[in-house]
């Protein structure tokens, strides 16, 4: 890997600007769609009875098939619908046509948008007949997807993409329809989970506690000094979902390598596993509320324990098919190079601290902040060799990138601004912050910012850019060149990279970003410098207007 040589900027123009194109458009329509989700709730028409009252109040699984769907295509699709999808993309809509299709597609989201306040203001029954407006809701709706899709490629070619590659289109709609369908079944088994990890953990605290209270009609379990009931959420079902969802990544990903039909026995295996780990949190949490701290035990370890254990099972899982014989075809030690490690390591130790610590401090004020940069250092000092072979100039496009982040994440959160829950966030951070007096305050600040500024965007980036959307193009990413774009790894991984923070939108864009001065620049020290810049600028932000939020 050389992160040294300089683009050829001149290199496939119309394709960058393809992309681009591309990026943006997905940029808005996903605004949109978050728009719609924080601006309406469908709670107000729950209690009207009618077809149209039922579909408005389900409308909210729309956005989960879709994305679903979207993603069985992108998995298992196949190499004919990439290469129809290559074919048909090399001839985008033409840029004469690209603005009023602009214009008309906003035109019919604004009004989308003031037909759903309609149904959903509260006040629909006031209406003479208010099924036509949920008729002129679905017409809009669909008018709405229909210019989006046209200004990404003209309806012509939509229609050659379904003719020539509707076998796979088909397999992947069916499959994104049958994973949505599984995660519905998956919540529903949540009554019998519930009986039985009741049961589990009542056997194993009659083994090691005398007064247990056990009220199955309640779902309630503990001692007499403490006792919880088993809500459907704590059944097991969630860990179920999420550990299908990452074996059946897994398995796509490492299917060169892994044997099958042995490989699919992980799924039984895996379900066994994190149904066990979260019995064993319950088995945990009411032994620690009964023997140790109830706090710690309410707030940090029931928030935190089922992702560690989730985590935990997950890599348990990689490094058990990865050294058997019976799942792999690889002997042990070739499954995961040094690189792999240098590229993840750093990101992994930063998130498995913050959690630690977050189970530590109940949910409360982070005193231990620095022990994350801590453990971010002595990763990167294990692997400072592999880090040697990385450029690590910054440029002007990283320093533009840094600050229209910043210029970006601040307006978002002014237009999302909670005046009310900001100043008590505020107050509960300050509250612990100088409680700790002015000298250990100056120091936890210290590295609150070095952590901000040094150790999350190396971590971080090293992850994401350097490891997951090179990961997402070819199994071996090493022999992918930095920079490489493709549109699933472009989107996937600024995804994944916005839902691990606060603010998703903000994430998800601030993602692209980044992944755009890689794609631009071939080195992923302009990303590391971009971040740092944006982190630094809201750094220094807090610190003269005491906004604690932002952190």
């Amino acid at each position: 890997m050389s992160c040294e040589l300089a683009p050829a900027r001149s290199a496939h123009p119309v394709r960058s600007l393809t992309w681009v194109r591309w990026a943006c458009l997905s940029a808005l329509l996903f605004g949109e769609v978050m728009f719609l989700t924080v601006r309406f709730d469908t709670g107000t028409i729950y209690h009207i009875q009618g077809w149209w009252a039922d579909l408005m109040g389900q409308s909210w699984i729309i956005p989960q098939v879709c994305i679903a769907v979207t993603a069985a295509l992108l998995l298992f699709g196949g190499s004919r619908l990439r290469e129809e999808f290559r074919s048909v993309a090399a001839q985008p809509t033409p840029l004469g046509q690209m603005w009023p299709l602009l214009a008309g597609h906003l035109t019919v989201y604004l009004a989308f948008t003031s037909v759903t306040g309609v149904l959903l203001g509260g006040n629909i029954e006031n209406y003479a007949h208010p099924e036509w407006w949920a008729v002129l809701w679905l017409i809009m709706a669909a008018a709405t997807g229909i210019t989006w899709f046209a200004m990404i490629l003209a309806p012509r070619l939509w229609l050659t993409l379904i003719k020539h590659a509707w076998i796979p289109l088909l397999v992947g709609l069916g499959l994104g329809l049958a994973a949505w369908g599984a995660g519905r079944v998956t919540k529903e088994l949540w009554r019998p989970l519930s009986e039985t990890t009741l049961r589990l953990d009542y056997f194993l605290l009659r083994l090691v506690v005398p007064d247990v209270r056990y009220d199955p009609s309640q779902c309630l379990l503990g001692t007499d000094r403490f006792y919880v009931t088993v809500a459907p959420a704590c059944s097991g079902y969630e860990g179920i979902g999420l550990i299908w969802v990452f074996l059946g990544g897994f398995l796509w990903f490492f299917r060169h390598t892994l044997r099958f039909p042995q490989a699919f026995l992980l799924f039984p295996l895996g379900t066994l596993v994190i149904y066990l780990a979260n019995v064993l949190r319950i088995f945990g949490l009411i032994l620690l509320g009964s023997y140790g701290s109830e706090e710690i035990a309410l707030g940090g370890f029931h928030s935190q324990a089922g992702w560690l254990a989730l985590n935990g099972v997950a890599l348990g899982m990689v490094g058990f098919a990865g050294r058997s014989a019976f799942f792999s075809k690889t002997v042990a030690g070739e499954w995961s190079g040094n690189a792999s490690a240098a590229y993840l390591a750093p990101f992994l130790a930063l998130v498995l601290v913050n959690m630690l610590t977050l189970i530590v401090t109940h949910g409360g004020f982070d005193y231990y902040y620095a022990l994350r940069i801590f453990a971010v250092a002595a990763v990167l000092l294990c692997y400072r060799k592999v880090y040697q072979v990385l450029s690590w100039r910054c440029s002007w496009e990283a320093l533009a990138a840094g600050v229209g982040v910043f210029a970006l994440w601040m307006g978002l959160e002014w237009v999302a601004l909670d005046p009310t829950a900001q100043a008590a966030s505020n107050d509960h951070f300050a509250a612990g912050l100088f409680g700790m007096g002015a000298s250990w305050a100056r120091i936890w600040l210290l590295f609150r910012v070095l952590g901000s500024v040094i150790a999350v965007p190396i971590a971080e980036e090293l992850a994401f850019r350097g490891y997951l959307s090179r990961r997402l193009i070819a199994t071996d990413f090493e022999q992918v060149p930095m920079g490489q774009f493709t549109w699933f790894s472009f989107l996937l991984s600024s995804l994944v990279f916005g839902m691990l923070h606060g603010r998703l939108l903000a994430g998800v864009l601030a993602g692209m970003v980044f992944a755009l001065v890689v794609c631009r620049t071939k080195r992923l020290s302009d990303a590391i410098w971009a971040h740092a810049i944006t982190n630094g600028l809201i750094a220094v932000y807090v610190l003269t207007t005491s906004t604690w939020t932002l952190w």
